[in-house]
């Protein structure tokens, strides 16, 4: 059986000491993935440099609900709990991320 292992390099466009980062990693071919946070305000400028990854690197989203990017945001410690007892806002979550992947 032949495994695969996938490196994903977490928070693209978080800032851009973290951006250019990934970008040179990808470039190294030293990670498989990349995962975006597409509502920092870095995003826009930052989305057209994954072009510079290379055809190699996978690109996703990093869902955020606590980062401090959006007024929405909250602690994750608040996060982990509205969600453990059932009471995070179900329909602020599906905004949030219909708004990310869009």
């Amino acid at each position: 059986m032949t495994r695969t292992l996938s490196i994903c390099a977490d928070d693209y466009a978080l800032s851009e000491a973290i951006s250019w980062g990934i970008l040179e990693l990808a470039q190294q071919k030293r990670i498989s993935a990349i995962s975006c946070m597409t509502d920092s305000r870095f995003w826009p400028e930052h989305a057209h440099a994954l072009d510079f990854a290379g055809t190699d690197v996978s690109v996703g989203l990093h869902f955020n609900l606590t980062e401090g990017l959006s007024a929405e945001d909250m602690p994750l410690g608040r996060c982990i709990a509205l969600s453990v007892t059932g009471k995070l806002d179900k329909e602020m979550v599906r905004r949030r991320l219909n708004t990310q992947l869009d």
